[in-house]
């Protein structure tokens, strides 16, 4: 298979009207999309994550505060979404001021930095839509309130129903089990060629004893 790098800067288009073989080679080959689409080369442990992400359904990234954890999952979020066909992701944090602020910002600063991003996608203040599939491709910003009550909770994440499907989870340490465990179930149809599931989680360090092992 082809890995010349740089190809969108050639092509110039969105996503939806590049090649198909451009388009397998960025969904099997991460890497090189990050590189063509966002102008990224990821650091060591990060690549580690992305040999994590194409052969799991579930992966956490444990790590003190700074290493690049929630710039980690909006990679991951980018990739899933251009390369995937009719994707829904639903992306959450402790709090939606939390959200906002740190993986929603994330994903909105590299969609700015990216031309293939901005020619394929729309921004929204809670949602990205993939332009001329707007009702059932999306990137959703969801959040819950910790006064509700469990089936509340349980409905943040709920709703979901693609074949292609994944959620972002910042901080999720400190998010109520409900939560978690609605995103979890999603997975439960399982992965084949073209069905895709996702769980992309972050942890600080000191939060695995209370969650990660559940």
């Amino acid at each position: 298979m082809n890995e010349a790098p740089n190809v969108q800067r050639l092509l110039n288009k969105p996503s939806t009207l590049q090649p198909h073989q451009v388009m397998k080679l960025w969904r099997l080959k991460p890497k090189i999309f990050f590189r063509d689409v966002l102008d990224v080369t990821l650091d060591g442990w990060q690549e580690d994550v992305v040999d994590l992400y194409m052969n799991h359904s579930r992966v956490g990234l444990v790590a003190s505060k700074g290493p690049g954890k929630t710039f980690t999952l909006a990679m991951l979020g980018w990739h899933f979404f251009i390369t995937h066909h009719q994707p829904k992701i639903a992306a959450t944090s402790i709090t939606k001021d939390h959200l906002m602020s740190n993986l929603w910002a994330e994903l909105l600063k590299w969609r700015s930095k990216s031309k293939l991003l901005t020619l394929s996608t729309n921004e929204g203040f809670s949602k990205i839509t993939l332009k001329g599939h707007e009702g059932y491709s999306f990137i959703d910003a969801r959040s819950f309130s910790k006064s509700a009550d469990e089936k509340q909770q349980q409905s943040a994440l709920a709703g979901l129903h693609a074949d292609n499907v994944a959620f972002l989870i910042d901080e999720a340490g400190m998010i109520p089990d409900a939560v978690l465990i609605t995103a979890d179930a999603a997975l439960s149809t399982g992965n084949s060629k073209d069905k895709k599931a996702r769980l992309l989680v972050s942890y600080r360090d000191w939060e695995t004893d209370r969650k990660s092992t559940r």
